[in-house]
């Protein structure tokens, strides 16, 4: 395998591309709640949904590991280029440093719970739910409390923000 594809083929344990996409979505939230680039939240959103999502990509690729290596998907761990154990570390490792950032930016304890709230989400995607009917729980849930969570930074009303996460909700 050349080098380039190698290293390619290693990120994707991170899942870049979607992972930044949510990323971008987020900060396009902030964006629209008068959060902008000059204020320091704008950022800490950033570093903490991008490590978020790098720790529920990094446990998918955990989780799925077996299925990929039995179907033949040219994924890291079933070509041998990270090994299990480093991918659970890794989504380990992310969701700590998520909620540590939180905690370093001092964005409170709620903003806390609803990041812990989304990271749980997408973890139990991962590991339960996904071939289940109940599979799109997570994503109705996580989803609209993307929004619903930088609202809360923006200093918006709770009320309107329940709204705005029951509509995504449906």
């Amino acid at each position: 395998m050349r080098a380039a594809v190698a290293r390619w083929t290693v990120a994707e344990l991170l899942h870049p591309i979607p992972s930044l996409l949510t990323t971008l979505a987020a900060l396009g939230f902030a964006w629209i709640f008068g959060i902008g680039t000059r204020d320091r939240r704008f950022w800490w959103i950033a570093a903490i949904m991008l490590l978020v999502q790098f720790s529920i990509s990094a446990l998918n690729e955990w989780a799925d590991a077996d299925l990929d290596r039995q179907a033949g998907r040219r994924r890291p761990i079933p070509l041998g280029l990270v090994p299990r154990g480093a991918a659970l570390g890794v989504a380990v490792v992310c969701a700590v440093g998520a909620f540590l950032l939180c905690v370093l930016a001092d964005l409170g304890p709620f903003a806390l719970l609803l990041v812990g709230i989304g990271t749980a989400c997408g973890w139990a995607y991962d590991l339960w739910l996904k071939a289940t009917p109940l599979s799109f729980v997570p994503f109705a849930t996580a989803f609209p409390l993307m929004p619903f969570w930088i609202g809360v930074l923006a200093g918006r009303p709770l009320g309107s923000l329940l709204v705005l996460f029951l509509g995504g909700s449906v």
